[in-house]
């Protein structure tokens, strides 16, 4: 009818206890699960942190020896660039670098008397355009000469220079890499000189040696008589 009774009373508690326990069992199972799969989460993000930290520490180390080899190559680069302009300040010839179509990019010139402009016209102009026409001419079909046959091509000519008179210079262009050409100039005035006056002497020479010769002929038929 209803009545509740201790051992009505303890019954309904025994159940709900029961329920309880296994509630309380369930959600300690599924605690230790979420630890031990945290757990597991967490080993496995410190061994991405060490995989991660080992390849940052390894990429720190190829970096910082790229960056040395960089500094060193640099340091080797800035020494023969150095060097390479001491050198072409103790060069005795003419030095000029041209695009393909004869632009002068940089010239270096020892000896300003030895140009046929001051150094400051030749930048930005034409090889051709700054030279009288016969030598432009010479030059132009030497720049042509040297982009079809990519080999070294030298040529002779004269010029009058900045300090007066007139002397000979001989020219070698050679193709570059980046489509460029280097023309390096040396004054042979005095080698011609010296060539013209030795042909000037072997033509007396021989002048002389003709004349002895007659001499001799007509003494020998002289003698013969």
């Amino acid at each position: 009818i209803g009545i509740a009774t201790p051992e009505s009373i303890a019954v309904e508690l025994q159940v709900e206890l029961s329920k309880t326990k296994e509630q309380l069992q369930s959600e300690i199972a599924q605690r230790c699960s979420l630890e031990l799969a945290l757990i597991k989460t967490e080993n496995e993000l410190e061994r991405r942190v060490q995989e991660a930290t080992a390849d940052l520490v390894k990429t720190n180390k190829l970096l910082q020896r790229k960056i040395c080899d960089r500094i060193a190559t640099e340091a080797q680069l800035l020494q023969t660039t150095c060097e390479l302009q001491e050198l072409f300040e103790a060069f005795p010839d003419i030095y000029f670098r041209l695009n393909n179509d004869g632009t002068i990019i940089s010239c270096q010139a020892r000896e300003a008397s030895n140009l046929y402009l001051p150094l400051e016209e030749f930048l930005g102009k034409r090889m051709q355009d700054v030279l009288p026409p016969d030598v432009a001419k010479e030059f132009e079909q030497a720049i042509l000469q040297v982009q079809q046959t990519d080999s070294l091509v030298a040529i002779e000519y004269s010029l009058p220079i900045l300090d007066g008179g007139e002397k000979t210079f001989e020219a070698r262009l050679l193709r570059l890499i980046q489509h460029q050409i280097i023309v390096i100039v040396r004054n042979i005035t005095e080698r011609k000189q010296a060539q013209e006056a030795l042909q000037k002497a072997k033509n007396e020479l021989e002048i002389r040696v003709k004349e002895r010769t007659c001499e001799l002929r007509n003494t020998n038929d002289r003698l013969r008589q």
